[in-house]
């Protein structure tokens, strides 16, 4: 049998095919346009993501414009430990932990000036909140300090970005009936079935000085006040001031919303650092900014060895905006005093 090749033809191919370095170039230009698409696309999500936990972890921003569940943690009328879920929305970034502790401060459980923190501090590198309540914590009954104390803990350690809790009080650490410090608290190691020990107090004898209707003298008022023992005296005596005197022919020399965030001792001088919301207090008046001023430093030079008192806002040196130069250690002024 013979092959037809009648209608047989030979086609060449003229397509010329690249050589295979040209090919291998081209792939990797293809390849390289496609990485760059490709991290396009995908660098955007990875700095929201990274934002986002940078911002769980500080507490700021997370759920902005949305309606957060929170625990708040309390202890009922029936004196059970019980908690009520709320929806937060932060308004801001950084105050969602404030908005937190308002919303704890709102159920009404405790009417006391040390429930609300004077400040929040979260550290950069742990998952650690440090609350700092006011002085008048050690005044509050024990009960009462069990219930505040389990109540932030039980509440923020629910956040997802906090695992332990610190407490100071009038800036200095929190401690225990025995002198010890209190530390880190999560709710592994505050159990709402368990307490603190009362803290053990002492009465001391303090001289105080407030003024008169017309705000022109001072006048001593002597008094016993309590203490929690290992505990200084000076906080207590600023404590004493911004809670007024007993006389009713004497006038308080500090408004009640006054705060500090620490008062210590150092040699021969007190140092008093309060809280920004004094620099309001001084806008009363030359006459008004002395005597409270001299009701502060002529109070704490009464007590032995101390000579004058240092005056700090937040932590710095106080400028000058008012009257008194407060940048400097002011001294006891004698000129001021009037007898009872």
């Amino acid at each position: 049998m013979q092959k037809n090749t009648k209608n047989t033809k030979t086609v060449k191919n003229t397509k010329k095919t690249p050589p295979k370095h040209n090919r291998k170039k081209a792939a990797r230009r293809r390849g390289g346009v496609l990485s760059i698409i490709i991290i396009a696309l995908l660098l955007p999500l990875a700095l929201v993501g990274l934002i986002s936990l940078h911002s769980t972890l500080r507490g700021n921003g997370e759920g902005i414009g949305a309606l957060l569940p929170v625990d708040l943690w309390f202890m009922n009328p029936a004196g059970e430990w019980d908690y009520e879920t709320r929806e937060i929305e932060p308004a801001e970034p950084g105050n969602l932990v404030d908005m937190v502790l308002a919303a704890l401060g709102d159920l009404g459980r405790i009417d006391h000036p040390a429930l609300m923190p004077e400040a929040l501090i979260i550290p950069d590198d742990e998952r650690v909140i440090e609350i700092a309540l006011a002085g008048e914590f050690y005044d509050m009954a024990a009960a009462e300090r069990v219930i505040l104390i389990h109540s932030i803990v039980y509440t923020l350690t629910g956040l997802d970005f906090i695992d332990y809790v610190v407490f100071n009080i009038g800036g200095e650490p929190m401690v225990q009936a025995d002198g010890s410090f209190f530390g880190r608290r999560n709710r592994e190691n505050t159990s709402l079935g368990g307490e603190i020990e009362p803290v053990l107090t002492e009465n001391v004898r303090v001289t105080l000085f407030f003024t008169c209707e017309y705000a022109e003298f001072l006048i001593a008022e002597e008094r016993q006040i309590q203490i929690a023992q290992r505990q200084d005296v000076e906080p207590a005596i600023i404590r004493a001031l911004i809670d007024g005197p007993i006389s009713e022919n004497l006038i308080a020399t500090l408004p009640p919303e006054t705060r500090y965030n620490r008062v210590v001792r150092e040699a021969d001088r007190v140092i008093v650092d309060f809280t920004s919301n004094f620099v309001n207090n001084l806008a009363i008046g030359s006459s008004g900014e002395i005597i409270m001023i001299y009701s502060i430093v002529n109070t704490l030079t009464e007590l032995s060895g101390i000579r004058r008192v240092q005056f700090l806002i937040d932590g710095l040196n106080a400028a000058t905006p008012w009257h008194l130069d407060l940048s400097e250690p002011i001294y006891r002024n004698e000129t001021l005093l009037r007898n009872p």
